[in-house]
């Protein structure tokens, strides 16, 4: 969501969903992935310097989502649970296109089952990480978006 009102000037017509997660998971995740992707390039990666970085532009994205709304209306974006998708993906994708009147043909209904079902969950392993290798914890994390948490009633689990 960093830069939304671009996005709508090329696309006017984009239907926008933002999935809320845990910022403590959002915020490790994304840790993980960019030191990961930083270590093919460089011998030196800096995981403090990410932790750091990160969490100054997860705050901008938040920022920006909600100055998005604020200019656009509180419906400019859909707001989506991770829980709920993680919990029921299909039901979820039926309420989106619901949201939005669109068609959730029987073809494209099968192929995300079909999709689910040859991806179960840990295929292809899973993605583990910890927040202390990037000079963070999660009542830091959890602390700093704690506005965030609560505007959009974020659940968390330790």
């Amino acid at each position: 969501p960093l830069f939304l009102d671009v996005l709508t000037e090329v696309y006017p017509d984009a239907q926008l969903v933002m999935t809320h997660r845990d910022p403590a998971e959002v915020v490790g995740s994304c840790c993980s992935l960019i030191a990961n992707v930083r270590v093919m390039y460089s011998n030196e990666v800096d995981l403090k310097g990410i932790g750091e970085s990160f969490m100054d532009t997860f705050e901008i994205m938040i920022a920006r989502a909600n100055a998005f709304k604020a200019k656009h209306g509180p419906n400019a974006i859909l707001d989506v649970q991770y829980a709920d998708n993680m919990r029921d993906p299909i039901g979820t994708v039926k309420g989106i296109y619901k949201h939005f009147g669109e068609v959730l043909t029987p073809e494209a209904e099968a192929a995300m089952e079909r999709f689910m079902a040859n991806n179960q969950k840990g295929k292809f392993g899973k993605h583990t990480y910890d927040l202390a290798d990037y000079g963070l914890t999660k009542q830091g994390v959890r602390e700093r978006f704690k506005d965030y948490i609560e505007t959009y009633a974020i659940p968390v689990k330790d």
